[in-house]
Order: C-alpha cells, then structure tokens, then sequence
C-alpha cells in the first residue's frame, strides 16, 4: 500500500477489501490537496501508519467524505485518525451509521472552488455522490461504474458477470434494480456527462486516463442515459 500521485494535487491510495467467501473487491481511496494545503480524503479505507503518514507529509487531512450509503466502513478510522477534520456524507447515512457525526450533509449545491458536486439520484438505497476535480478534469466515485480487468477470488469472476461488469468499464445491473424514479436517475447521469472529464478514477477498478475517457463513460452509462 502506497500513495500513488496521478496529477498535480491529486493522489490514489489502493488495497482489497474481502467481502464474502471467494468474493474480494478492489478499493481506493482519492486524495486531493485543495487551495491554502488542506487534504480532502475521499471513500477512505483500510489504511496502514506507513501510508497514513504519507498522506500527512502532503498535509493535514480537513475534510473526509463518504460519499455513499455503501462508502462508509473505514470513515471512522479516518476521523479518529485526524480528528480535526470534518466529515462529508448524505443526510441519509445518519440513519445507517448513528455512531458517525455528519459535519456537512452532501449536496450539489456546496459548490468548492476546485470540486463539484452531483448527486445520483432516483436510487435512494445508494444514495451515492460523485465529484469532479475540475482542476484535473478528473471525476471521482464509488459505485457508480466499475471497471475490474483483474478479479480475484473464485466468486468475483461470477458476481461480475452476473452484474454485466466482468472486465470492462460498465455499470453495475444492481442500479436498475435500486433506481426508483428513473427520471431522475437519468438527469443525473446527464449531468455528470456535462463536465470536460480526462480521467475517471473509480473505487473498485482501473483508472481510465486519456482524451477517450469521456466517451469510454458515456458509453459505460448507456442505460442511466437511455
């Protein structure tokens, strides 16, 4: 485990998470060194002192997001880690996880001077937020599309099949089954392909980088546009 810089101001650090017998998941967190030095630590997980105390040679960590109803397990770590900084989450996982303290609910509307916010939504059981780093032209999410060339474990091969995600950029079949207002979902989906995006950096996968990487998305969320 180590930090892995992918453009200025901007960091990956990646591990496994086992989820059930056989079935493992790749996972990664994204850090980004906003204006004045602080760092905002996306989807965090599992992290070792080593790797810890390299993301504080780059600054202190002031803001700490769980962008998802799914994205929150190492959330805790992380604020007890860096106790001065201030957790970013949906409304809704109040009610999952009463132990955790939402400092600022997420929402489209808090607009930072480098990230922007869109909220996926018509899927209320993933309830999940995505971010652009617009300096990098670089979207940011968990679930929302994977992208997993290199499964491990004897079952993830078949759960990735089963969700239409076995080895190529794609979303997840589960999304039709969680999406309630399909309007809604849609609009969403349109306005994250509204944003100049270059490089897409997932939670579970390969990041995609290059001029292609818009269209390989759109292409990716053929059902959420219809």
């Amino acid at each position: 485990m180590a930090l892995r810089n992918l453009a200025p101001g901007l960091w990956c650090v990646e591990s496994s998470l086992r989820v059930g017998a056989g079935f493992h998941l790749p996972v990664r967190a994204t850090v980004i060194r906003r204006e004045g030095g602080a760092l905002w630590l996306h989807s965090p997980i599992a992290l070792d002192d080593a790797t810890a105390a390299e993301i504080d040679a780059i600054g202190p960590v002031r803001d700490v997001v769980a962008p998802s109803l799914l994205h929150h397990l190492f959330a805790r770590a992380a604020l007890d880690r860096w106790p001065g900084a201030r957790l970013h989450a949906p409304t809704s996982l109040g009610k999952k996880r009463p132990d955790l303290s939402i400092d600022v609910p997420l929402a489209e509307d808090a607009r930072w001077a480098d990230i922007t916010i869109v909220a996926i939504e018509g899927a209320p059981s993933f309830d999940e937020f995505v971010f652009v780093h617009r300096p990098s032209r670089t979207l940011i999410l968990t679930d929302l599309v994977f992208n997993m060339h290199a499964p491990v474990g004897w079952m993830t091969p078949l759960v990735l099949r089963m969700v239409g995600a076995f080895r190529r950029l794609a979303q997840s079949r589960a999304w039709r089954l969680a999406v309630r207002d399909r309007a809604a979902f849609r609009a969403s989906g349109e306005r994250v392909m509204a944003h100049s995006i270059e490089r897409l950096v997932p939670a579970h996968g390969d990041i995609v980088d290059g001029p292609e990487t818009h269209d390989r998305l759109r292409a990716a969320l053929h059902w959420m546009l219809g």
